[in-house]
């Protein structure tokens, strides 16, 4: 899903960036996106702690928001 305005962000503060399927770490994990990765960021999507992301792969789903840094 890209969307024209989405923000952009870069993974930081960890090596692998786990995407989960919910917004909650118990969740699945369905990817993973490596440290200095630029993400797509869907912020209708985002809640709480987590960003609803758009990874370079293709994969969509929640990653925590002390992973991402926003791109201004």
């Amino acid at each position: 899903m890209k969307t024209s305005n989405a923000l952009h962000g870069v993974i930081v503060n960890c090596v692998l960036a786990p995407i989960h399927d919910r917004s909650n770490n118990e969740s699945v994990v369905i990817g993973e996106v490596t440290a200095l990765t630029e993400v797509e960021i869907i912020k209708e999507k985002s809640i709480d702690v987590f960003y609803y992301i758009v990874a370079p792969s293709g994969v969509e789903g929640y990653c925590l928001k002390d992973y991402i840094v926003v791109r201004k």
